[in-house]
């Protein structure tokens, strides 16, 4: 469901103000400050709004008509929902990746001093970018990359963009495997 932004209503009596800006939750992050923000924006379509105050519920339907300029282009509403689609499924696959970020931190930690620690380190030099300049971009890199070029312009997904995500996909769920067989040993 498309989230109304980080809100917070107030308890205050009269008119509190409340701002969609179209979008869902984007992925998370270890930052607290980032995590859900920039998500997939809705697709034109019609929505509901409920609000609920104690035993109060209230619902509205509207419509979100899409921009004028992108439809003129040729865009379609069926393309933005096929867009929306994939980037829900890329924002989950840049969650994957940072919740595995998290994993390596720890297992870093836990494998220190051990025989494990050489492994883990090897996870790492492929997901991560080294904080070097010009270096080879990690697993973690391309995701974010591919998350950032869908998710900028009403467009249909290309075919290139779907067999990326489809080979990034794959190779994070390895390097899951992977290191959960290294954890467990």
């Amino acid at each position: 469901n498309p989230r109304l932004g980080a809100l917070t209503l107030t308890r205050r009596p009269g008119l509190n103000r409340v701002v969609w800006g179209l979008d869902y939750a984007g992925p998370f992050s270890a930052n607290a400050r980032q995590s859900g923000r920039n998500g997939p924006l809705a697709a034109p379509g019609k929505y509901k709004l409920v609000f609920r105050s104690g035993s109060v519920t209230d619902t509205s339907a509207f419509t979100l008509m899409p921009d004028p300029r992108v439809v003129r282009d040729g865009v379609t509403a069926e393309v933005m929902r096929e867009q929306l689609e994939f980037n829900l499924k890329l924002r989950d696959l840049v969650t994957d990746a940072a919740g595995t970020q998290l994993k390596l931190d720890s297992a870093r930690v836990k494998s220190a001093g051990t025989d494990r620690s050489r492994r883990v380190a090897q996870l790492d030099s492929v997901f991560l970018t080294p904080p070097i300049r010009y270096s080879k971009p990690g697993l973690q890199s391309h995701i974010q990359y591919l998350y950032s070029e869908t998710s900028g312009a009403d467009q249909k997904v290309g075919k290139d963009a779907v067999d990326r995500y489809k080979v990034l996909r794959a190779q994070l769920d390895d390097l899951r495997k992977k290191l959960a067989e290294i954890m467990s040993k």
